[in-house]
């Protein structure tokens, strides 16, 4: 669990039941997560799970399921690709997007006097990762490469790479970037590159996902899942929404 982002995903502190039973037996309860989330914009069509429990027992399960979202950014956590990891239970609930809830927006722009100076490799991290599940979104700057080229391959980079948070467009200058998923819980990607020690001459400027004016919109209505949770007791609730659900959270506890 210390692995997950506090800057990420919120663990909802009214939710952190414990594991034991209140007799006086003390015994051990089997531990049960639950997960609240939206699920990615490319999983909506046709969807029509939202606000039920479905078990999830891999990350690679929540990624075919969900699309890349803050459930599977927890489920790699919980229990990655590598193996290993929490052994409870882990139910997730979708939680359908509100009305008008947009992506939010955030942009890399790389800058040079005229194009690059040396060659190398660049990474790019999301959330202060470098590397998740061994993979690395990297991509090489050659000497003599232009703007547009660099665009190109960040685009090419981010594409390719099997966890990456956002879906890039290239606009030639910069590249523009939007949240895999829509609501405000969004506004929690963090991007960064690494220049690995040589910035090859470039300067990277970058638009965080949530940087006004493009903060991604949208609150989430869990109330229908809370229900949902029936006679199951969860030892933990994940909760990615924040403070806009904590009186929900308070009131349902």
């Amino acid at each position: 669990m210390s692995g997950l982002s506090p800057n990420f995903v919120e663990s909802a502190q009214a939710y952190d039941l414990g594991f034991k039973l209140p007799d006086t037996s003390g015994s051990v309860l089997p531990q049960k997560i639950a997960i609240l989330s939206p699920i990615a914009a490319t999983k909506q069509s046709g969807f029509t799970g939202y606000n039920v429990a479905k078990r999830i027992n891999s990350y690679a399960e929540a990624l075919e399921e969900y699309g890349i979202c803050p459930a599977t950014i927890a489920m790699r956590i919980l229990k990655p690709l590598t193996g290993g990891g929490f052994k409870g239970v882990v139910d997730v609930f979708p939680i359908e997007d509100a009305d008008g809830a947009s992506a939010g927006a955030g942009s890399i722009t790389p800058t040079a006097v005229a194009a690059a100076t040396s060659s190398n490799t660049h990474y790019i991290k999301f959330n202060g990762r470098k590397s998740i599940e061994g993979r690395y979104c990297s991509f090489s700057v050659a000497k003599d490469d232009t703007i547009a080229d660099i665009c190109d391959s960040i685009v090419a980079a981010i594409t390719g790479f099997l966890h990456a948070p956002v879906v890039p467009t290239d606009s030639t200058t910069k590249v523009d970037l939007a949240a895999t998923w829509k609501g405000i819980s969004a506004n929690q990607i963090e991007i960064e590159i690494d220049t690995n020690g040589d910035d090859c001459g470039i300067t990277y400027t970058i638009v965080d996902i949530g940087s006004a004016p493009t903060t991604a919109e949208g609150a989430a209505e869990i109330d229908d899942a809370l229900t949902n949770f029936g006679e199951t007791h969860y030892t933990k609730v994940l909760n990615v929404f924040g403070s806009s659900v904590f009186t929900t959270l308070s009131t349902f506890n």
